[in-house]
């Protein structure tokens, strides 16, 4: 199956097949949307997550802790403790309420390009985000977003939110102007996420 992968790859005639969409019930209620792509599907998305964790960790900021390699939800409420108890006087909470499934594709895609430069890696990144899904059996165009389930949907969702880190830090130290410290915002944004 390797083999066949990578001898798609090579010749450009790669295709993903939609992924099956199942709904799994979350803990407070409701459920959320889980992409499921074939096992042969998993393979070119999961090489192309350990190709681009690097890139993309070389921009993302260091108060961030959702979805990143040796980073848990632990460290981002000890370094929020640590916030509070040295110089943050507040705490500022956010929801990404389905934030993977609302990720604008050209919006990410932009960015990615910021980054990259090698269009057969591009193309693959936009093969995957558009492959489609299986809603009650039939195959409806993934226009936005990103499948919950998905290799690649945690590094997308840090590209995209990395953004809302860049503002933040560019605007200033928010003590100065009555405003929780940037390391807290930023650890309960990414917190919040996972």
């Amino acid at each position: 199956m390797l083999q066949q992968r990578q001898e798609a790859l090579r010749e450009p005639r790669y295709q993903c097949a939609p992924v099956r969409v199942v709904e799994m019930p979350k803990p407070k209620g409701g459920t959320r949307p889980l992409g499921m792509a074939t096992v042969k599907d998993r393979v070119v998305p999961t090489a192309m997550q350990r190709v681009l964790e690097p890139i993309v960790e070389a921009a993302v900021h260091d108060c961030s802790y959702g979805y990143r390699p040796k980073r848990d939800a632990k460290q981002a409420a000890m370094a929020m403790r640590n916030d509070l108890y040295h110089r943050a006087w507040g705490v500022v909470e956010s929801d990404c309420q389905a934030y993977c499934t609302s990720i604008p594709h050209r919006k990410l895609l932009t960015l990615l390009t910021r980054r990259i430069a090698d269009g057969s890696l591009l193309k693959l990144i936009t093969q995957t985000r558009t492959v489609g899904a299986y809603v009650k059996g039939q195959v409806v165009p993934t226009k936005v977003g990103v499948p919950h389930g998905s290799p690649m949907s945690p590094l997308y969702s840090n590209i995209d939110l990395n953004l809302v880190d860049q503002l933040w830090h560019s605007r200033g130290d928010p003590a100065k102007r009555g405003g929780p410290s940037t390391a807290t915002l930023m650890t309960v944004r990414q917190a919040m996420c996972t």
